[in-house]
């Protein structure tokens, strides 16, 4: 849970708490947001979940992530708009055994850009759009063996 005990394991890219209507977070303020996660995962296939979402602007943007585990992208995931989501990334073993370590691993969240929620809205992007990242909020993320 990113509430303020995890800022012990917060590296470099995050801007700051929250706790909102979908509890404590952290805020991504820039690309990539890194922290430290300590693991002990059993061999074989893993799931990342990682519950977040996007600061609202007009117009709604929809914020895509990919997840990254010691330099290597896991998986990608779209923030939740205008609520908090859940994105489950799924792990293969054979990838699992070359992304996880025993110990402590720096997982990454990088953006990949932003779309509108609402393609036919022809407005120009709103103030968010001048950040060099658009702010994403993560809530959770919790890796886990897989099935």
């Amino acid at each position: 849970v990113f509430d303020r005990a995890s800022e012990k394991f917060l590296l470099d890219g995050w801007e700051a708490p929250a706790n909102d209507d979908w509890g404590a977070a952290w805020w991504i303020g820039r690309d990539p947001a890194e922290l430290a996660v300590p693991l002990n995962l059993p061999p074989g296939a893993a799931r990342i979940t990682v519950r977040s979402r996007t600061r609202l602007d007009e117009p709604a943007m929809r914020a895509s992530m990919a997840v990254e585990v010691n330099g290597i992208e896991a998986g990608r995931f779209e923030a939740g708009v205008p609520e908090a989501s859940a994105s489950v990334i799924e792990v293969p073993a054979e990838q699992a055994g070359r992304l996880f370590r025993r110990g402590f691993n720096r997982i990454a969240f990088r953006s990949l850009g932003v779309t509108p929620v609402d393609p036919t809205d022809t407005r120009p992007p709103g103030r968010l759009s001048r950040l060099r990242v658009w702010p994403v909020a993560i809530y959770e993320l919790r890796i886990e063996q897989g099935q």
